[in-house]
């Protein structure tokens, strides 16, 4: 049997962004070949602001806390203690937080605002 890992599951908005991470509900087991080396968590989506990028309402986040967070790469962090899924975008010295839903603005992040980045998703785990 391949070495399995155990990951914590929360619940995570895609859309207007919450205050923070619900209270974990479970946990899963994972093989290690799917997830690599890393520190890894997995969230569960609330919300439609990422539908465009394949991330559904509902769905399983795969989280990696040691990846770089660079342009481009889909991201949970907090802003300002409210917590949210987007795309990051640097460009010119400014940084967005994009969503892939047109229903929703993106979120300009400021030098005055408290971040912090949560981690980058790796895989999407979603029901056919």
């Amino acid at each position: 049997m391949p070495e399995q890992h155990r990951l914590v599951v929360a619940a995570l908005a895609a859309g207007v962004p919450i205050e923070a991470i619900q209270s974990h509900s479970h946990t899963i087991s994972m093989p290690a070949d799917l997830l690599g080396s890393g520190e890894h968590y997995a969230l569960e989506v609330r919300g439609d602001s990422m539908i465009d990028a394949g991330i559904h309402d509902g769905d399983l986040l795969v989280v990696d806390r040691s990846v770089e967070a660079t342009d481009g790469k889909v991201v949970i962090v907090s802003v300002n203690g409210e917590l949210t899924v987007k795309r990051l975008r640097r460009s010119k010295g400014k940084s967005w937080l994009l969503p892939e839903n047109p229903d929703y603005p993106p979120i300009a992040l400021h030098e005055e605002d408290e971040t912090h980045l949560w981690g980058v998703v790796t895989n999407v785990i979603h029901p056919l």
